[in-house]
């Protein structure tokens, strides 16, 4: 018999609603394949209630309006050490599957409330996801891997309100930018999802905006010198000792660069996706190499998706990013990539439950040591 799956989605994130159309998607999938799933949804203020998936979830195309149910009866609290208290019942088997992307999700806080649960989760531990999602901290250990990334600047602003124009250290920063990296630049949140915040900045006047957009989704900003390149992504998963790692798939947005609106837009022509990317034998193999080394480095486990750049004039691969609860939803790179590889959901689930259990063994025997 095959072990329940709890999917938890949603969250005080901006990126709530992504998280409620990855886990539609996800859900459906399990479902077609025979998995038993529950489903837990958290509230914006993240408070957590079982759901009711097959009423909330009929028409598909809603769920980025779906709302998490909030019945009393049905809600959901930790208890450490046992499992998950539903009204009187306890929940204390079964596989827990984060989908919730963004801030409390996907940062570690989530995971860290996990791990006082007897309870396999599948992804990235409490460290590995906050790693992984600071983009700044990410940096800072594949560079001490000898991995290679763009030039960067992190800046603080010191405030929860923002970068300010009155103070001396903004405009020595705005000087800082133009002289070491020169323009163009991208600016964007260091602790942010989905392409949130991110702007493109090409002339003096426009770095200030583009600070304050960015510091409205995070108080630490990055800014990157902006590289004549392509979007290069992989696919990762892992069984506990092996690790797959996708060809490469290439995103190509209409605008600039690969944001928001084409990231989960409906249409079309928001952008193409190509799979396998074109690139040489020699190429490609470097990029899965770069995916695979990005990963280990910052000590992930069970699923992610490496974002690089590839620049077209040297020919040389950067990281980008990694996310460790990549998006599911029916534009996202992420399952595209798995299933090229040949595999699919049956088998990806199989390692991913091993993954999560091997996890769980380690944590809980470590505790007992």
């Amino acid at each position: 018999m095959r072990k329940t799956i709890i999917l938890l989605y949603g969250g005080n994130s901006p990126e709530h609603s992504v998280s409620c159309v990855s886990a539609a998607s996800v859900y459906q999938s399990l479902i077609n394949i025979g998995f038993p799933v529950m489903c837990i949804g958290i509230t914006r203020k993240n408070r957590m209630y079982l759901q009711k998936p097959a009423l909330i979830w009929d028409d598909f195309s809603q769920a980025l309006k779906a709302v998490i149910e909030e019945n009393e009866q049905l809600s959901i609290a930790i208890v450490p050490g046992k499992g998950l208290s539903c009204g009187s019942d306890l929940i204390a088997d079964g596989i827990l599957f984060p989908l919730t992307h963004g801030t409390y999700g996907e940062d570690g806080r989530l995971q860290g409330m996990l791990d006082f649960l007897p309870l396999p989760y599948i992804g990235s531990s409490f460290s590995s996801s906050f790693i992984g999602f600071s983009k700044y901290t990410a940096k800072l250990y594949w560079e001490r891997a000898g991995l290679p990334v763009v030039d960067y600047i992190c800046a603080d602003s010191f405030t929860h309100d923002g970068f300010s124009s009155a103070l001396p250290s903004t405009d020595k920063l705005i000087h800082e930018i133009s002289a070491v990296l020169g323009l163009p630049v991208y600016i964007k949140p260091e602790s942010s999802g989905s392409s949130i915040g991110i702007t493109r900045v090409e002339r003096l006047s426009d770095i200030y905006p583009a600070l304050e957009k960015a510091a409205k989704a995070s108080r630490r900003v990055l800014i990157e010198k902006a590289i004549n390149c392509r979007e290069i992504e992989c696919s990762i998963f892992d069984s506990g000792t092996n690790i797959f790692v996708s060809q490469p798939g290439e995103i190509a947005a209409p605008g600039q660069f690969y944001n928001y609106e084409y990231k989960y837009s409906s249409k079309k022509n928001a952008a193409r996706i190509t799979i396998p990317a074109d690139l040489t034998p020699e190429a490609a193999l470097n990029i899965r190499n770069l995916a695979e080394a990005g990963y280990r480095a910052l000590y992930c486990s069970g699923l992610a998706r490496a974002d690089m750049f590839f620049d077209r004039d040297s020919g040389d691969v950067y990281l980008n990013e990694i996310n460790t609860i990549p998006g599911f939803t029916e534009t996202s790179m992420y399952m595209q990539l798995v299933k090229s590889g040949g595999f699919d959901w049956n088998s990806l689930m199989e390692e991913l439950i091993g993954t999560a259990e091997k996890e769980l063994n380690a944590r809980w025997n470590a505790a007992d040591d």
